[in-house]
């Protein structure tokens, strides 16, 4: 499911490639600073809600939800590595 206006779908796009690549370097940055258990932790938990999210089946406020997940998981990535 995708945004319904042509702008949000935009902004939606952006920010889910922005998320993923912020994730992927997240992974990135545990292995380099933590011990490697927390970030294998950390995918595997991740991994696990977005099964939990996704046996829910489609709905409507998932476009809602999507861009919100992605803006705070970034604005939370970035406090972790520049904080």
């Amino acid at each position: 499911m995708r945004p319904a206006s042509a702008a949000s779908d935009m902004v939606w796009g952006l920010l889910a490639k922005a998320a993923f690549w912020m994730w992927l370097g997240l992974i990135v940055y545990g292995f380099l600073y933590f011990h490697w258990s927390q970030p294998v932790a950390a995918v595997l938990a991740s991994l696990a809600v977005n099964v939990l999210i996704a046996m829910r089946g489609p709905q409507r406020t998932w476009p809602g939800l999507s861009i919100l997940f992605c803006a705070v998981g970034l604005a939370a990535a970035t406090v972790v590595v520049l904080g």
